[in-house]
C-alpha cells in the first residue's frame, strides 16, 4: 500500500476514534467546593496559592475576553491589589452554599460582578 494511502487510513481511524458526542458535558476540575477549600487557610501557602491564582486568572481571562463589557470594574490604579479579589469571592462562597456544586469560574464571576459593579 502506498504511503499516502496508509496515512489516509490512519487519519481516518484517528478521526473516527476521536469523534465524541457534540453535547458532552465538561468534567469539572474545580467547583465551588474545591475553591472554598483552597481559600480556607491563608497559612497553607500551596492551597491558598491555588485559590488566589484561580480567582485572579478567572478575572483576567474574563476581562480580556469580554473587554469593555466585562461587568467587573476593579482597578489597581485605585489602590486595590490583586489580593483584594479574594475576600469578596470567599464571602460570596460562604453566603451561597447551595451553589457550591457549580463551576468555580461561574461563582468567581458572579462574586466579582456583585463586589465590583461598573457604574
Amino acid at each position: 500500500m502506498p504511503t499516502s494511502n496508509i496515512a489516509a487510513a490512519v487519519l481516518t481511524v484517528f478521526l473516527a476514534a476521536s469523534a465524541g458526542p457534540a453535547a458532552a458535558s465538561p468534567i469539572l476540575i474545580f467547583d465551588g467546593n474545591a475553591l472554598k477549600e483552597a481559600c480556607a487557610d491563608g497559612a497553607a501557602y500551596y492551597t491558598y496559592g491555588k485559590c488566589a491564582g484561580y480567582i485572579i486568572g478567572v478575572h483576567d481571562q474574563h476581562v480580556l475576553a469580554a473587554g469593555a463589557d466585562a461587568g467587573i470594574c476593579f482597578s489597581l490604579e485605585d489602590g486595590n491589589t490583586a489580593d483584594g479579589l479574594i475576600d469578596p469571592v470567599v464571602a460570596f462562597l460562604d453566603g451561597h452554599g447551595e451553589s457550591l456544586s457549580q463551576p468555580a469560574s461561574t461563582l468567581v464571576l458572579a462574586a466579582l460582578k456583585e463586589a465590583f459593579p461598573c457604574q
